[in-house]
């Protein structure tokens, strides 16, 4: 019966900015989904309730742990961390571009900068 081999340090997947934005993307829409139930006073406040959620809640909970330690063991940890936090605001966006009501004045403006070919 073969052992399996056990990793050494530095052998594991590193995790790349753009990877870390994708997951945040991904989070921080499910986390919009989730607290928008009866919930748009002001979108202000929607976005600022997410974002704590995503910080106070989600990131105590397993299995963010080892999502954390993936991020830690990158080779530019902050600005994969960095990336994250930003793909985490954009799914609260992307969301509420989505679900919110299409002529409220609350909701926040899509960019106005179009992306070059």
């Amino acid at each position: 019966m073969r052992r399996r081999k056990t990793p050494k340090a530095g052998d594991e997947k590193m995790t790349s900015q753009k990877e870390a934005r994708q997951r945040g993307l991904r989070i921080g829409y499910d986390i919009a989904e989730e607290n928008s139930i009866g919930f748009f006073p002001g979108w202000e406040k929607f976005i600022d309730q997410c974002l704590d959620t995503e910080l106070s809640h989600y990131r105590q909970f397993s299995p963010f742990e080892h999502i954390a330690a993936e991020f830690n063991r990158s080779r530019n940890p902050d600005e994969v961390w960095g990336a994250y936090n930003e793909g985490v605001y954009r799914g609260i966006l992307k969301y509420l571009a989505e679900y919110a009501p299409r002529n409220d004045p609350r909701k926040p403006k899509k960019s106005t900068k179009r992306r070059q070919k």
